[in-house]
């Protein structure tokens, strides 16, 4: 279940976007390094994502992954499609 505490900005934590995806906080670190999720600000050595980013992220990669692409098409197509902003 996802928390129900977001912040004011829309922003979320690592164990909220791993109960979207349905999978463990582990298995989003590795997410982020092939670019299916971005983290959004740090403060406090602690990740944050954009709700709105993550929700939107995860509605592609579902697609992509209900089409037989692998998690690593997956995140260079999701990479291709919102880009990768500096932070």
């Amino acid at each position: 279940m996802v928390s129900s505490y977001i912040m004011e900005d829309g922003l979320i934590t690592i164990e909220d976007v791993a109960a979207l995806f349905g999978v463990s906080t582990r298995q989003i670190r590795h997410y982020r390094a092939l670019r299916i999720v971005k983290v959004a600000q740090v403060s406090h050595a602690r990740q944050y994502f954009a709700r709105s980013d993550v929700l939107k992220r995860k509605e592609m990669f579902d697609e992509l992954r209900a089409d037989g692409n692998s998690l690593e098409q997956a995140g260079g197509e999701i990479d291709r499609r919102y880009g990768r902003k500096k932070r």
